[in-house]
């Protein structure tokens, strides 16, 4: 009954849109009943007032035979007219002099005070102010009058003064207004309410339209309206719209979110934000896979605790690869089961999943390679999902690969940029640890340079003075090449000053300083070394050699080349068991034009393009070709050789050389 009931209002819009026409033409035809009914009685009170006055004329216009008594005549006559018209009030005769010379006044329809006599005089006073309007205000409106001239010829004589009675016209006129409103109030409240139904009918879906459009940003999707009529199928196209306009602007606004984060976790974060509002998922974790390793990092996670292993990842990768290769890289649990039962390896790893609360596993896959992993959860444990549902979260997670790929991109430039910050400070520290200015010393041409392969090096160079006649000469090369090797090489210098004031055998300083360096840095981490000291008046020059290259020594006065290489092993490489026993200390007398060439490996393993060493044998024959020309100079002609045998090839090794010449 219900639904026929229903069925039975479920109108066409054309047929709405009929009856409130019809609606409208009622209302209207009312409000001209009303305008008609008060025409027709302002006619009615025209007529009556127009009869009144040709009553007051015919009465002005009695002529009496003898003029001395027509005051009476008058009187007479209106005695006995005024009993014959219901309507009169009062009728009264002036003369020009404004006396009331004739009157008669209607007894029936004036109300005297009870208990006193009516009198003539009393009569003659109630015409006066029936007359003058003095009477009570509330019984002006049902009073009327008119006047009219009496005239012999043309001299007027007097005048008529009629009132008359307006009750039974006004009863009628509020008879007719009561009538007229009451049909009005009728009319109105069928208006009312048929305009109340067509209004529910007609605006309520569209209102909901409306209501639908301003909830959208709410995230509100539900069926507009269910009627049958032409705004319920608009309604429905609208809904499918509102759909698809709204999923639309759901992604360009999680992009335009997207667009202001640049870290993983920001990513993810606002990724996770998205989910929950749509599917009411509050916990999540991300794993990134790195390019290096192919191991998966942990980003980030999200009330979850998940101690999964790369392995786990992998497995379960491959467990589901030929589900992957579908492009299906969003599984929900329901949906792994379901996988599980066509797929029993799978089913160790659904187990575990449902035991740490994992509801969706979504594999970033982009261009067939696998970037991260994410892993969902919600609160309670429904794992039911509809196409949409998935289809929504496998678009939502590819949203996020461009920024995801954008973000280890920032990441990257972001770690260049630190380590170019720190390459600008080591390459500060090690031009503060180089000597700023080559020693200058009497009888003695003495110069030194350091060129690192990269921005700051492992080779190291330095004069340490002792006293006044005595400077040590130092040069090392510590293993590798960077940063790390320039701070080794600050904490060497440091040591090297330190021992210089406590030790006077280079031999002691650099069994100390192998103890110290063996017992406080990395064991991957050890230096070659020479350390000198040069005595300024005698010309020798005691040294000892741990594991460095040999010393090149010229002789001014035969003019030859040799090189002298003392036993020594590397610094850090032994605790002193080995070192102490094997490091001796050798002296050599400079005559006038001898030298001493103090080098690192960069001079004798520089490459060139067919990845051939210069060697030791090239250094000797270049040095024997150089005779008395000065330190700097030496040391660029060689530099210069080197590059014209490298032949455009990156320099392999930093490159250290101290030289002292005696003078002549």
């Amino acid at each position: 009954m219900g639904k026929k009931f229903k069925k039975l209002f479920q109108f066409k819009l054309r047929t709405k849109i009929v009856g409130l026409v019809i609606f409208q033409i009622v209302l209207i035809m009312g409000t001209i009943s009303y305008y008609n009914m008060n025409r027709d009685f302002e006619a009615r009170e025209l007529e009556l007032d127009e009869r009144m006055q040709q009553i007051a004329a015919t009465i002005a216009s009695m002529s009496p035979y003898e003029w001395e008594e027509s005051w009476i005549y008058y009187q007479e006559n209106i005695d006995n007219l005024y009993k014959a018209i219901d309507d009169i009030v009062y009728i009264s005769i002036f003369d020009t002099d404004d006396n009331l010379v004739a009157y008669v006044i209607n007894e029936d329809l004036v109300e005297y005070p009870d208990g006193i006599a009516v009198t003539d005089s009393l009569e003659r006073d109630a015409v006066l102010r029936l007359m003058t309007g003095t009477i009570d205000e509330g019984s002006l409106i049902d009073l009327g009058n008119v006047s009219e001239d009496i005239r012999v010829g043309e001299e007027r004589t007097g005048v008529v003064q009629m009132g008359y009675s307006k009750i039974n016209l006004n009863n009628r006129l509020g008879q007719l207004r009561t009538r007229t409103i009451s049909l009005v109030i009728v009319f109105l409240v069928i208006g009312f309410v048929t305009s109340l139904f067509l209004a529910n009918t007609v605006a309520s879906p569209l209102k909901k339209l409306s209501n639908a459009m301003e909830t959208l940003p709410q995230g509100k999707m539900d069926m507009l309206v269910e009627t049958k009529d032409e705004i319920g199928t608009l309604a429905r196209s609208f809904n499918t719209m509102v759909r698809e306009l709204r999923g639309k602007e759901f992604f360009e606004q999680f992009e335009k979110d997207l667009g202001t984060v640049f870290t993983l976790e920001k990513i993810f974060i606002t990724l996770l934000g998205r989910l929950q509002s749509r599917f009411s998922i509050t916990r999540g974790a991300l794993y990134i896979k790195s390019n290096d390793d192919g191991s998966f990092s942990d980003i980030y996670q999200h009330k979850f605790k998940l101690q999964f292993t790369d392995e786990f990842h992998e497995s379960l990768r491959e467990a589901l690869n030929v589900h992957i290769k579908k492009e299906e890289v969003s599984f929900s649990l329901n949906g792994l089961k379901i996988i599980a039962n066509e797929t029993p390896s799978i089913r160790p790893f659904v187990e575990e999943l449902e035991e740490k609360s994992v509801f969706w596993v979504v594999f970033m896959i982009r261009q067939a390679k696998c970037m991260g992993v994410i892993y969902l959860g919600k609160e309670k444990g429904d794992d039911t999902v509809n196409i949409e549902e998935k289809k929504f979260i496998v678009n939502l997670v590819k949203h996020t690969y461009l920024p995801v790929e954008n973000a280890l991109l920032y990441a990257d430039l972001t770690e260049q940029e630190r380590y170019k910050k720190e390459i600008e400070i080591a390459q500060k520290v090690q031009e503060q640890l180089l000597p700023q200015r080559d020693p200058a010393i009497d009888g003695y041409d003495i110069y030194g340079t350091c060129i690192p392969a990269k921005e700051t090096g492992g080779d190291y160079f330095d004069f340490v003075p002792i006293d006044e006649n005595k400077i040590g000469i130092v040069v090392a090369d510590v293993v590798g090449k960077g940063t790390s090797a320039a701070f080794y090489m600050a904490e060497i210098k440091g040591m090297i000053v330190s021992l210089s004031t406590f030790y006077k055998s280079p031999k002691e300083i650099l069994k100390v300083l192998n103890s110290r360096l063996f017992m406080n840095v990395d064991r991957k981490v050890f230096a070659t070394m020479i350390y000198g000291i040069l005595n300024k008046k005698t010309g020798e020059f005691v040294y000892s050699r741990a594991g460095h290259n040999p010393v090149l020594y010229g002789s001014g006065e035969s003019h030859t080349v040799m090189y002298k290489a003392p036993e020594g092993i590397g610094l850090g490489l032994d605790s002193g068991k080995i070192f102490d026993k094997v490091i001796v200390e050798e002296k050599i007398k400079l005559k006038d034009n001898d030298y001493l060439m103090l080098y690192t490996d960069g001079i004798t393993e520089a490459m060139n393009s067919d990845r051939e060493e210069y060697g030791e044998e090239r250094l000797l024959e270049f040095m024997r070709s150089q005779n008395n020309i000065g330190s700097k100079e030496c040391c660029n002609k060689l530099l210069n050789e080197i590059s014209i045998f490298a032949r455009g090839a990156e320099q392999s090794d930093d490159i250290a050389i101290i030289f002292i010449k005696k003078s002549g």
